[in-house]
């Protein structure tokens, strides 16, 4: 009976450091993340004004994101559903993110707005280039060729 009870606190120990590894590993990810993501943003800060600035901000937005929303997904998740599996979580986590980015998609959508003017199409007005006349190289021209002549 001993023997039992020794292989069960074997396989319970055995599951506790499996269940500390992972939590490890997960608390490794999540710090290494937030550090990206606040590398990013103050890297972005002397940039401000360029491309390159915009998509660090990006990635710093991202990378904090990415950091705390398996962890609010999961909270949520638990507060719902006190009774949730272990092994249910990341499936919880991956429908969150496909919640998440099906919400953003439309309301990128809705502020995008229709992508082809309707006013050109009621008109039917084809696209005309500029007139010779309106192009600012060939009005230099003609001033500089007048100069030249008189």
């Amino acid at each position: 009976m001993s023997r039992g009870v020794a292989a069960v606190s074997s396989k319970r120990r055995r599951a506790l450091l499996r269940h500390f590894d992972e939590a490890f590993v997960i608390a490794f990810l999540i710090t290494r993340v937030l550090a990206l993501g606040c590398i990013a943003l103050v890297v972005s800060l002397p940039l401000r004004q360029t491309k390159m600035g915009t998509m660090l901000r990006r990635v710093a937005a991202a990378a904090f994101a990415l950091a705390f929303a398996p962890s609010v997904f999961i909270g949520i998740a638990r507060e719902v559903a006190p009774g949730l599996p272990h092994w249910l979580e990341p499936i919880v986590i991956i429908i969150g993110f496909m919640a998440v980015s099906i919400a953003a998609y439309l309301v990128w959508r809705i502020r995008k707005g229709p992508t082809i003017s309707p006013r050109r199409i009621q008109t039917m007005q084809p696209y005309t280039y500029r007139r010779r006349e309106d192009d600012i190289f060939a009005a230099l021209r003609e001033e500089l060729s007048e100069r030249d002549d008189g």
